[in-house]
């Protein structure tokens, strides 16, 4: 299994691209800019040499990002993008699982004002192209494994 390549180099270029991409697919309530915030990196120079090339992760994101939007519609209400495509070292920050879905770029730590975390539980079990998800405190997590082949998994680390 390939994991995301990290050197695009340019971050207008990259969102641009992206952008252009998801309105075709008609992702309509996201914008590349929220994925790259999901990064978890701010906007120095030297991060820019990170971001995911568009050869692999680009064909993953467009996936998850479909099934994302369906979310976002049948919750009629917004969505946050927390967390995204992460490199191993800021997978290890957050202490992430040593194979998380998140270094493949198929994966998404979502959360919203308007609903809870059990809500858009509730609307990503309904979500055949996400297999993986987990249930916490203040965010739910989705991921498409099943790009990778993955088998389904489910998990609640709720602490309330």
């Amino acid at each position: 299994m390939r994991l995301l390549t990290w050197d695009y180099g340019n971050a207008q270029d990259w969102i641009k691209d992206v952008n252009m991409v998801l309105v075709a697919a008609e992702v309509t309530d996201f914008d590349a800019t929220e994925f790259l915030g999901a990064l978890g990196r701010t906007p120095l120079q030297r991060e820019l040499n990170y971001l995911p090339t568009l050869d692999l992760a680009l064909p993953r994101l467009i996936v998850a990002a479909m099934a994302l939007q369906r979310v976002r519609t049948a919750i009629e209400a917004p969505l946050h993008i927390t967390s995204w495509a992460r490199t191993f070292e800021r997978n290890k920050q957050l202490h992430g699982a040593r194979n998380s879905m998140h270094l493949y770029g198929v994966a998404f730590d979502i959360w919203s004002p308007y609903a809870t975390p059990e809500e858009i539980a509730t609307v990503t079990a309904r979500e055949q192209m996400f297999t993986g998800r987990g249930e916490y405190d203040t965010f739910h997590h989705a991921d498409a494994r099943c790009i990778l082949g993955r088998r389904p998994s489910y998990w609640d680390r709720r602490t309330i």
